[in-house]
């Protein structure tokens, strides 16, 4: 527990004051006295089970105070702080609080707040905010393991925060659509008295008022058939359905096959229709691929396929001979030659030889 800078009338704290000291350990009190300009401020731990009181003093000088106290190994329990102040022989009281704790040497975490939050963040952004663990105890605290749900992020996600010292951290919020989120950032601790520290995460996304393009095809895989030695050409269209301008950087193509746009800027709204080529001399089956480099974080890639054919050789099935005379009123037997040849393969086919 912390008491607020001005909890004590008259006297405003550097930074709020501890209430869970440590064994060992040296803490530092300083703030501003507004009763007078010199003089002296009493703080006194009176413990709960009677016995001696523990007694620390601090000058006074402008208006202003500095003081360092510290507890021995004996001096562990609860306490009454109670507040003495003036600038004369006799100390007036200020002020008591009563549940001040003396623990025996060891770490203790301490974190600057229990909860975080966003509000209005773009969707396709992000935001950050911090926070610091502080290490009121005597003994170096290991932070560690922490968990967080989707889209929180947290850096460092672990630390050794010396005794006295304090460690920043900062959360990172990324929400990638618009709507509500929460979250628990639950870091593990040597702390034997707070072993978990958890900080409650809330946050809300708009949709992006950014202009953003985007990258739509009328097709991811385009394929070919074609003879061997003739060219063949088909076309994908490239749209742009965004709300900036899409820039195309490079269309990078490989295999036989081309492409004679190799970069573009498509509008808002607009589409861009691109010829590819395919050709190759020798007959086979052949694939490549499209990559097209834009503005946007990831390449666009189209896969390519062909088919080379061997064309049929000029040639066909004739007749041998094409035409044949009959005598008048003659009816007989006579040979035909049906040549059923195509390129170097070839079938001679008579009457007699079906």
């Amino acid at each position: 527990m912390l008491l607020p800078v001005n909890y004590f009338p008259g006297i405003t704290l550097d930074e709020p004051l501890q209430t869970e000291f440590f064994s060992g350990h040296k803490f530092r009190i300083s703030g501003i006295v507004d009763l007078f300009s010199d003089g002296q401020i009493l703080f006194r731990f009176d413990p709960d089970t009677g016995g001696e009181p523990t007694r620390f003093f601090a000058d006074v000088k402008g208006g202003r105070f500095t003081t360092d106290i510290s507890f021995q190994n004996s001096e562990q329990g609860t306490f009454e702080l109670i507040l003495f102040a003036g600038s004369g022989s006799s100390l007036p009281f200020i002020d008591a609080f009563s549940g001040a704790v003396v623990r025996q040497s060891q770490p203790a975490a301490s974190p600057s707040t229990t909860s975080l939050s966003w509000t209005g963040i773009e969707a396709g952004t992000s935001a950050t905010q911090g926070f610091t663990i502080r290490n009121i105890g005597s003994s170096d605290l290991i932070v560690s393991g922490t968990s967080l749900g989707t889209p929180f992020s947290i850096n460092p996600t672990s630390a050794t925060i010396p005794a006295g010292s304090d460690m920043s951290f900062i959360v990172s919020f990324d929400p990638q659509t618009e709507g509500s989120f929460t979250g628990k950032l639950s870091l593990t601790t040597n702390d034997p008295t707070n072993t978990a520290v958890t900080i409650e995460l809330s946050a809300s996304a708009i949709a992006n008022q950014t202009p953003i393009p985007a990258l739509v095809l009328s097709t991811s895989t385009i394929s070919f058939n074609t003879d061997v030695g003739s060219p063949s050409t088909q076309s994908v269209t490239i749209s742009n359905p965004g709300s900036a301008a899409l820039e195309v950087s490079s269309i990078t193509i490989d295999g036989p096959f081309t492409t004679s746009v190799s970069t573009a800027t498509i509008g808002a709204g607009q589409m861009l229709s691109i010829d590819i080529t395919f050709s190759s001399e020798d007959p086979g089956t052949f694939s490549g691929q499209i990559t097209l480099q834009t503005n946007l974080p990831q390449k666009t890639h189209i896969t390519l396929t062909a088919t080379a054919l061997t064309p049929l050789e000029p040639g066909g099935p004739g007749l041998s001979p094409d035409a044949v005379a009959l005598p008048s009123g003659e009816v007989g037997p006579m040979g035909l030659d049906l040549d059923t040849t195509f390129g170097d393969q070839g079938l001679r086919q008579t009457p007699e030889n079906p």
